[in-house]
């Protein structure tokens, strides 16, 4: 008998099978969906893989980064059924970005307005630390973050959608926006957690845009890796080939460039079309380094050479040759007149002040012109002639001048005693030697003046008359005067080893007192070897006075409060005034030999030298007599009162062996002249006085 919780039971019973059964066939049939849903997420990562390794294989890695974003941006909104996207970059702190919105694309790359804010927003976006909400800002949310938020964000009207872009090189964020309707490629994607939305009301992307954003983000990140890897190695290439065609300072052509275009238009020059090469040079450029430093320097030197290329046709080509020389190649000129024209007007252009803060200053420069087929055919020879016109138009500061063949007929000569001499120096081909001077009626020694000799491996002795010059105008002068003041001062250490105190005389050279550095350089030179400044004497001659005296009397000033004694050679044959010889601190006057030859035979050498002891005695210096070959002469410029003399009659140049035995010799003590000979102490006046 079936009682009745018997069949309650087996009704629960079954009814629990039943459920049972429902339970596992929901199961299965969730199970069967679970498969499904696998596979088609599977298939759909499949079909967007490879839609983008097609888009990826047809990319050079070579290719620059906005050919490469561009198509991207695309493919975006593609995949995602947007209006918009855009990428921004950023890298060493500076922030860039490009969108696409429907089919138009924007001009280039834009710069963000705070790179840096848009690293930290990118940082916390990748880390998943802030949700972003359009219209609202989030609690905690960092002010530059809102700031990028809403730069990013400007004109969203919908739900956008941000992923970070990683690459080894590129950092970014790629952003879609605006969507409006199903994507291309249809079906569900997985789960991305570095995606974030934001949304406005119920309006979202489709769950299958994460993973293809996510998709394209990771092949964006390798492709602008390779592009940026290029790009940097483009770069440097262009900065090798700009550095070896460009002047780095200015941005115009080099040497090299303009020595080819001129040679080039040389080739096509003519006797009826003229080619005209322009050498300009700035005037005291060291002076405006010196006073106001090289930044302020290299300033005008970018001005000047814009000023230049402003000033002339487009077809004409500036330069820089290097330091403060600039050359200027103009073609299709008629005659030589419009060349001289043209570089005057072209002179008096650029030396208009120049604006250097609050300041204005003013620049002068020298141009020397050189034409094309008149004076030569080919690049080398036109800026060698251009040069010798330059330094011509430097000597008499006329501003321009064009090559006169007659002033150059020798330059060839000139041009291999410069590169000669160059070597000299190092290969020991240049010495010294030293001639004595001494006092007319004691004959006793009171120093000796270091003469320059230089005997060429292949042409023999060369004429200091002959190479000093050329020194002088190529500017090799200042290491070549640097050369002798280390070689007489390196004697003298040796000499006062040897208990010999010996005032040395050594010659200056216009340019050498347009240098405002001598002065620290000699200083520098005399504690080096550790000797007295009074032992060095400087003599310098009257033109060299008045190239500008302005800056021979500070030079010579700085020189004087060294202690360093200073002579005018060559008096009475330049052109200074006596108003200039009183401001300088000079404590000798020497008779140029010219005027002592003559002294016994006619009156008018007798009246000058006369007339210069007398100078000399009443302004308290000393008066030596150079050039002195005969006792008569001797014994005439100690009657007339003359101090000291000096000439192959009293003694010759001799090197340093013979010097020494001669005084050996002469058993004469090298000390200070007797008191009753010396002239009374002078009260020398500023500079600035």
């Amino acid at each position: 008998m079936v009682t009745a919780a018997g069949l309650l039971s087996a009704c629960i019973g079954v009814a629990t099978g039943a459920v049972g059964v429902i339970i596992a066939g929901v199961a299965a049939c969730a199970g069967a969906l679970g498969v499904i849903v696998t596979r088609r997420r599977r298939q759909v990562d499949a079909d967007v893989v490879a839609y983008l390794d097609a888009w990826v294989s047809e990319i050079d890695p070579g290719t620059a980064t906005e050919r490469i974003a561009g198509p991207a941006l695309e493919m975006a909104r593609e995949l995602t059924g947007a209006r918009r996207a855009e990428l921004v970059l950023f890298r060493e702190g500076v922030g860039w970005h490009l969108r696409h919105r429907d089919e138009q694309r924007d001009d280039g790359w834009h710069p963000l307005s705070e790179p840096l804010a848009l690293a930290g927003f990118h940082a916390n976006l990748a880390d998943g630390a802030i949700g972003l909400h359009l219209g609202r800002r989030r609690r905690g949310e960092r002010d530059e973050h809102a700031r990028v938020r809403a730069e990013l964000l400007d004109g969203t009207s919908g739900p956008v959608l941000i992923v970070p872009v990683h690459g080894s090189h590129a950092r970014g964020t790629l952003l879609v926006a605006d969507p409006v309707g199903p994507t291309l490629l249809a079906g569900v994607a997985g789960r991305w957690s570095n995606a974030r939305f934001l949304r406005r009301g119920a309006a979202t992307f489709p769950p299958a845009a994460q993973a293809r954003l996510q998709l394209l983000s990771a092949q964006l990140g390798g492709q602008l890796d390779a592009s940026l890897l290029a790009e940097q190695v483009r770069n440097a290439t262009d900065r090798k080939l700009r550095t070896a065609t460009t002047d780095v300072l200015t941005g115009l052509p080099n040497r090299a460039v303009f020595v080819e275009r001129v040679d080039d238009a040389a080739s096509l020059s003519s006797p009826a079309l003229l080619m005209a090469v322009l050498l300009v040079n700035l005037d005291r450029f060291r002076e405006i380094n010196a006073t106001f430093g090289h930044q302020v320097g290299d300033h005008l030197l970018k001005q000047f050479g814009m000023r230049l290329r402003d000033s002339l046709p487009v077809t004409a080509t500036v330069a820089r040759l290097g330091g403060d020389e600039f050359a200027v190649l103009l073609c299709e000129l008629h005659d030589q007149e419009s060349a001289s024209v043209m570089a005057a007007d072209l002179l008096d252009e650029v030396t208009r002040p120049y604006d250097v803060g609050d300041a204005s200053l003013q620049l002068d420069a020298s141009m020397g012109v050189a034409l094309a087929p008149i004076h030569a055919d080919d690049a080398t020879r036109l800026l060698q002639r251009a040069d010798i016109a330059m330094d011509a138009a430097k000597s008499a500061r006329s501003g321009v001048e064009i090559y006169d063949p007659g002033r150059g007929t020798d330059d060839s000569r000139q041009l291999r005693v410069l590169a000669d001499l160059r070597r000299a120096m190092d290969a020991d081909e240049l010495t010294l030697v030293y001639q004595p001077k001494a006092a007319l009626r004691s004959h006793t020694v009171r120093g000796v003046e270091a003469l320059l000799r230089w005997n060429h491996e292949t042409r023999g002795r060369i004429s200091p008359g002959e190479f000093i010059p050329i020194a002088e105008r190529t500017g090799l002068i200042h290491p070549l005067t640097r050369w002798v003041l280390r070689r007489v001062l390196e004697q003298q250490r040796l000499w006062l080893a040897a208990g010999i105190e010996l005032e040395v005389a050594v010659n200056l050279s216009a340019r050498n007192l347009l240098d405002r550095s001598l002065p620290g350089e000699i200083a520098a030179l005399l504690s080096e070897h550790q000797v007295p400044s009074r032992l060095l004497r400087l003599e310098i001659t009257e033109s060299s006075i008045i190239v500008d005296p302005g800056r021979a009397e500070a030079v010579l000033a700085d020189l004087h409060r060294l202690g360093i004694s200073l002579s005018v050679d060559d008096f009475g044959t330049g052109y200074s005034s006596l108003a200039h010889l009183l401001r300088l601190p000079v404590d000798e006057i020497k008779v140029d030999r010219s005027f002592v030859a003559g002294l016994l035979v006619r009156r008018s050498e007798a009246a000058i030298v006369r007339a210069t002891v007398d100078l000399g005695r009443r302004l308290a210096m000393t008066v030596t007599a150079e050039g002195v070959e005969d006792c008569e002469t001797w014994d005439k410029l100690a009657e007339l009162g003359c101090d000291l003399g000096q000439g192959f009659w009293f003694a010759r140049p001799m090197d340093v062996p013979a010097l020494e035995r001669w005084l050996v010799g002469r058993r004469t003590a090298v000390i200070d002249a007797p008191a009753d000979t010396s002239p009374p102490e002078r009260q020398v006046p500023s500079a600035a006085s």
